[in-house]
């Protein structure tokens, strides 16, 4: 979700994150 994109640009361990968001 919106969450999820800004996690992505924050860090890059979010984008692994991020992947479980969406």
């Amino acid at each position: 979700k919106m969450i999820g994109s800004r996690l992505r640009k924050r860090s890059p361990i979010s984008v692994r994150s991020a992947k479980h968001w969406l």
